[in-house]
């Protein structure tokens, strides 16, 4: 079979180790093909044997070394096993087994699934990760056997058993075992349950079932600590594994003769335990019941394997990412299914996964694959083996831990905070969610999302950014948010942040409103956000949006685009109320009103907003002096005048010692916005 220059040499590799019929322990030349490829990369192939003369297994362990020195130099293993489970009835599958058959887009063949692909695409994200790196600092080796769908007992542990023996340092394994769902990455294993079977021969004494006197029956004995086996709690499980559980698998008891009573009872039961209990807890705990019973008994136990769990850390989020990467995909932690060679290797190996392509129809007849699944499994494992190759590794993390490490770094840099967020954390939040394509007011929704090491350099020049610029995030994000509504903002324009908006939407100030209120004035509107909320509330009416500056007013019109709202807002050029035609029923005006001294004062982050907007003169009244002497006659009879005055109440109200001005709350207090009526500015 010669491949044709352009075809896929992950699917070439596995059609070539399918048509080698390798039924447990039956190697059939997988890894002495292997180890032709690997060898000239420059693996060092050592051939393990083992087992009885009926039962010979292959092992292949090969080693490339890397070249780095230092703690870079880690060692990253490939695991997996070139047998595969007897075919069935070969006239049942629709092609034969070992020859492989392409059909709809599957490659059909014993093998495919579980796990010759997960072999194949391994090797060759080697082959090319070793083409454009040709010394890297990491260490690859495969481990391979024969003897994983049989016994196991002189496969992957025998190996195991010889590379502690020798030394041999490992830091990362991936067990190709075919673990997702519907595509490749959708799932991994980070951790299988133990398995703990165990023999109980309960002795009594065999006799006629007419003299039960004369006899001791095992069975009954046995019932009310069966009973108690089968309700016992052994332990509740953890955050990755479900609680421990005791089944029997088989009872027997009896001579088959109706009128005996028997003289043993044999129940088979087996453990599928979690790291929250031992072997050795789970024999006491079994002992313990049985002797409380009082039961005369033999009980033979079989340790098939060990729990392991791989929590979140290096290993775990390094796959996440390079599968979200690859395929897109937020892929779950799962420790189902049965045992893998996983549990021997976790012995001798900090961190290990088990990752492979969908295994709906492993061990089955017309076992296959999808052709597609193929590269990106092939993908996804060359870009693991990247992220460890480089010259030291980028740690990925998730989304919390990026903005926690964001926040940290913008606490450091003394940054200032106020518009729109007040706290170093929030403001990570929101640039790092920006940044990210994540819904802003959703992050414990993504909280726990990987990102991966091209997202983190994303969201932190973001962040320099904002830390060199001093720039505030709304104008590096050119979005800023006024009570769940998005707003364009840019540097022509002051980033809003009033609490009028607050006080529309909270219906503050609808006492002062009703059928009489049609026409709206937003004085001093920027980039329009006020405008937009309060005809956003208020269906009926119709919105004046007027600002002194002409750049202001061009935001403002991408807002009522934005919005659907300029056959509602007219936009005005006014000094002040000069050109503002009147008469209103709802004045709304955020102006400038921050005092000389505090100008000096202001952060580069407030500095960055056009002066017209902020600066009030010697006492930051200048504006609304000009202001409440002409309002009145743009007002009609019930009219009121919203007027939000931020830090300065103390200010105004030495101005207007006289006026009565009714102090609304807000979530800063109630000395931030205040409201006149027509009445109290004519008296």
């Amino acid at each position: 079979m010669t491949p044709a220059i352009d075809i896929n040499r992950t699917l070439y590799l596995t059609e070539q180790l399918i048509s080698r019929p390798s039924v447990t322990p039956d190697d059939s030349g997988c890894q002495a093909l292997l180890s032709e490829r690997l060898a000239p990369l420059g693996f060092i192939c050592e051939t393990i044997e083992s087992g009885p003369a009926d039962y010979r297994v292959t092992n292949l362990w090969a080693k490339r070394t890397g070249t780095g020195m230092g703690p870079s130099n880690k060692t990253l293993v490939f695991a997996g096993h070139t047998d595969v489970v007897p075919t069935g009835p070969i006239e049942q599958w629709k092609s034969p087994p070992f020859n492989p058959t392409h059909l709809d887009g599957k490659l059909f063949g014993r093998g495919a699934a579980d796990m010759k692909t997960s072999i194949a695409a391994f090797v060759v994200a080697v082959e090319e990760f070793l083409a454009a790196t040709p010394e890297p600092a990491l260490s690859i080796a495969l481990l391979l056997t024969s003897d994983e769908e049989g016994p196991a007992n002189d496969g992957t542990v025998i190996v195991c058993d010889w590379l502690q023996t020798r030394g041999e340092k490992l830091d990362f394994c991936i067990v190709g075992e075919p673990t997702s769902i519907e595509k490749s990455g959708d799932m991994i294993k980070n951790g299988r349950r133990g398995t703990l079977s165990g023999k109980l021969t309960v002795k009594g004494i065999q006799g006629h079932i007419a003299y039960p006197h004369l006899a001791r029956n095992p069975i009954h004995e046995l019932a009310p600590a069966l009973a108690d086996l089968v309700c016992r709690e052994w332990d509740k499980g953890n955050e990755f594994f479900p609680p421990t559980t005791w089944q029997v698998s088989n009872i027997h008891g009896g001579t088959g003769a109706s009128n005996v009573i028997p003289g043993t009872v044999v129940v088979d039961f087996n453990f599928r335990f979690s790291t929250e209990s031992t072997a050795e807890q789970l024999q006491s705990g079994v002992k313990a019941i049985l002797d409380k019973y009082q039961l005369d008994y033999d009980l033979k136990w079989t340790l098939g394997g060990m729990p392991f769990l791989t929590t979140p850390g290096t290993l775990v989020d390094v796959v996440q990412a390079a599968i979200l990467a690859e395929t897109g995909l937020q892929t779950q932690l799962s420790t189902t299914g049965g045992t893998s060679d996983g549990r021997f290797i976790a012995q001798i190996c900090p961190e290990v996964i088990e990752l492979g392509p969908p295994n709906a129809t492993i061990h089955k007849i017309d076992e296959h694959v999808c052709v597609a699944e193929m590269e990106p499994l092939k993908n996804i494992y060359k870009r693991v083996i990247a992220s460890f190759g480089h010259d030291s590794v980028v740690i990925c993390m998730n989304v919390i831990e990026l903005i926690e490490g964001c926040a940290q770094q913008l606490e450091a840099a003394g940054v200032a905070y106020g518009h729109g967020t007040h706290n170093a954390f929030d403001e990570a939040a929101w640039l790092v969610l920006w940044k990210l394509h994540f819904p802003l007011d959703e992050l414990d929704a993504v909280k726990d999302h990987v990102v991966t090491d091209s997202m983190q350099r994303d969201a932190k020049t973001l962040i320099q950014a904002r830390i060199d610029t001093r720039k505030p995030a709304a104008y590096l994000t050119q979005e800023a948010w006024l009570q769940g509504i998005p707003f364009y903002v840019d540097e022509r324009a002051i980033v809003p942040r009033s609490f009028i908006a607050e006080i529309i939407c909270a219906g503050t100030i609808d006492y002062w409103l009703g059928e009489h209120t049609h026409r709206v004035l937003d004085l001093c509107t920027g980039n329009g956000s006020l405008a937009v909320i309060a005809a956003g509330t208020y269906p009926d009416i119709v919105v004046d949006a007027a600002d002194i500056s002409i750049d202001a007013l061009a935001v403002a019109r991408i807002n009522l685009s934005k919005h659907g709202l300029g056959g509602r807002i007219s936009l005005i050029e006014s000094d002040g109320m000069m050109e503002t035609p009147g008469p209103y029923d709802l004045i709304l005006c955020n102006p400038p009103y921050v005092c000389s001294s505090s100008m000096d004062a202001l952060p580069q982050e407030y500095q960055a907003e056009p002066e017209i907007a902020l600066a009030g003169g010697p006492d930051g009244m200048d504006f609304v002096r000009a202001l409440l002497a002409m309002a009145p006659e743009r007002m009609n009879p019930n009219a009121v005048l919203v007027l939000e005055i931020g830090n300065e109440r103390g200010h105004f109200e030495a101005a207007f010692p006289t006026l009565e001005a009714i102090w609304l709350e807000t979530s800063a207090g109630e000395d931030q916005v205040l409201l006149l009526t027509r009445e109290a500015l004519m008296a």
